[in-house]
């Protein structure tokens, strides 16, 4: 059966929601599979004891959580999301899949900054005393967000936000965006510190903290979830901020990847990394388990100070910091061997 295609018109921008909520879905996905295949191909010695560490398993299950996200999002558009004509069985089925949309949209965001924090944690660990108060900031805002945006109406509608009795919404979305703000200036200050003692390009540096600022569309939500919710169309109006969220939801993954493309692209481009490296370095771990592999020089090292801290048990900084930071370095900064 053959479906009439939709064209986006100024009274109808739900077909702009459906095309960009995949589009963002599709970028977060490679940028998590970049991540982790930068990350395989880079470690000397790879183990998933090792590999499987928390951050990645966390932007792992962020990813999967994003994936959902986007797909209900794309239920809301389908339904009448971003039309001026919508029947109340329309609106009462967009407002559910809001609330659900809005959840994950705070479970996506929690767990991609707490990889990011893990990951920094793992590559400086004298700094974790600084890291996990950041992180219970992190945790305690997204369970907050989470738990006031299932109960934010009255029970038995505690989705329906325009004719329920509810908090206020602007309110809590003025709460949510600031709060996700505050901890994204401070995850940026943390990997500014990292990127200090990384033997990187200067432009890659500052290229990695470029991709960090996501600040901008999370202030324009504000802006726009307002105004839909004051005007006489929000189901219509709902669009603009339901597509930032898109946009914020996918920086949020991305800034934990995009500083690993650096070095993929980079390795890609002077030829030291290939699909045979990706592949060779998950035939290598098998091999490792019996002793029979021997490893070739690479071609990326790392430049860090020495570490002094005691943390009462012990503690392989080199092998935990080389796991995350070889993944980043720039080949040609190398020493190779």
């Amino acid at each position: 059966m053959l479906f009439t295609r939709e064209h986006e018109t100024p009274f109808n921008k739900s077909p702009v929601v459906r095309a960009v909520s995949m589009i963002l879905m599709v970028v977060t996905v490679f940028s998590v599979f970049i991540r982790l295949l930068t990350r395989l191909a880079a470690v000397k010695r790879l183990k998933y004891s090792t590999f499987f560490t928390s951050d990645e398993i966390m932007i792992l299950t962020s990813m999967i959580f994003s994936i959902a996200q986007s797909t209900i999002v794309y239920t809301q558009s389908s339904n009448g999301l971003g039309k001026l004509d919508v029947s109340s069985s329309q609106v009462s089925s967009i407002l559910k899949a809001q609330l659900g949309s809005d959840v994950l949209f705070f479970i996506t965001l929690g767990l991609s900054k707490l990889s990011a924090t893990s990951t920094i944690w793992t590559m400086s660990p004298l700094s974790n005393k600084t890291i996990l108060p950041i992180q219970i900031l992190i945790g305690g805002w997204a369970i907050s967000a989470v738990l006031v945006r299932s109960f934010a109406c009255s029970l038995p509608n505690p989705w329906d936000y325009l004719n329920g009795r509810c908090i206020n919404m602007v309110a809590f979305w003025i709460y949510a965006d600031a709060v996700n703000i505050g901890t994204d200036l401070l995850i940026t200050a943390l990997t500014l510190g990292i990127l200090v003692h990384l033997q990187m390009p200067v432009g890659g540096k500052q290229w990695s903290l470029a991709c960090l600022d996501n600040n901008p569309p999370t202030i324009s939500h504000i802006f726009y979830y307002k105004r839909a919710l004051n005007s006489t169309t929000p189901i219509f109006e709902m669009w603009m901020p339901t597509i930032i969220n898109q946009v914020v939801q996918c920086l949020g993954i991305m800034t934990t990847c995009i500083p690993f493309w650096w070095r993929f692209l980079k390795s890609m481009e002077s030829g030291q990394m290939g699909a045979g490296d990706i592949f060779g370095a998950l035939s290598r771990s098998n091999n490792t388990k019996s002793g029979g592999t021997s490893f070739r020089g690479q071609a990326f090292e790392l430049t860090c100070r020495p570490s002094t801290a005691k943390y009462g048990g012990t503690w392989d900084v080199d092998v935990a910091r080389q796991n995350s930071q070889e993944a980043l370095v720039d080949p040609s900064a190398g020493t190779g061997n």
